[in-house]
């Protein structure tokens, strides 16, 4: 993939929103399997960081895929964002509750845009 086509794929979809998604599963799952010393991080909350990080990445697959569903997805994120801090070692030590909600909040926030029109359109020159 040429690098102007992977920057027109990035751009037609929620990039950012779907990454930080990702980041919030991975940090959700990564702090429950750390061993901090005299804190166990395992059980209930596990299996919870588990299913909760599943979701999230589903949803972040789901805004590069279907762009069109980006507010399900979005929703999704911030709902699982605010169970994990319940759920899931008070949302992967907040880290993972953080990067979720804000994948979250981009999702819903982001638009189409619009094309611009031929006149202000960049020409490539030589």
């Amino acid at each position: 993939m040429t690098l102007q086509r992977w920057r027109h794929w990035r751009r037609t979809r929620p990039f950012y929103a779907g990454l930080l998604m990702l980041a919030g599963a991975a940090a959700l799952v990564g702090i429950s399997w750390v061993d901090l010393g005299l804190i166990r991080l395992t059980g209930r909350a596990g299996a919870s960081s588990w299913t909760i990080s599943a979701l999230l990445t589903v949803a972040g697959l789901s805004t590069w895929t279907q762009p069109a569903h980006r507010n399900y997805a979005g929703t999704l994120a911030i709902a699982m964002a605010l169970c994990s801090l319940f759920l899931a070692n008070l949302g992967g030590l907040l880290i993972g509750f953080l990067l979720a909600a804000a994948g979250g909040c981009l999702a819903l926030a982001w638009t189409v845009q619009e094309e611009a029109p031929a006149q202000y359109r960049h020409r490539p020159r030589g």
